[in-house]
């Protein structure tokens, strides 16, 4: 499957136990929360791989997709719990990996 996202896209999930949790952008990925369940893994963005791992913490989650590409803005936005993902220049992202 393929898709391609302008400017910026907004990931919602909803989600089990722990969702509604206040997340915390210092703790591990694996027990913030998000209501689902982290696994280690890759995401791709704009053909950079980036590793997850649950050890992770958002902040380090966020610091890796921008050293991967300059251009990419990531931010969690805590009054509407949303993260937003957008290219600094108005690329097109391409989340198809």
């Amino acid at each position: 499957m393929s898709s391609s996202f302008c400017k910026s896209h907004h990931w919602s999930s909803e989600g089990g136990a722990d969702a509604g949790k206040v997340v915390d952008s210092t703790a591990v990925i694996d027990s913030n929360g998000f209501g689902v369940g982290i696994t280690t893994g890759t995401i791709i963005i704009n053909d950079e791989i980036i590793t997850v791992q649950t050890t992770n913490t958002l902040a380090t989650l966020f610091t890796k997709v921008t050293t991967a590409d300059s251009d990419l803005s990531i931010a969690y936005d805590t009054s509407t719990d949303k993260i937003t993902l957008a290219s600094s220049s108005g690329s097109t992202l391409d989340l198809s990996g």
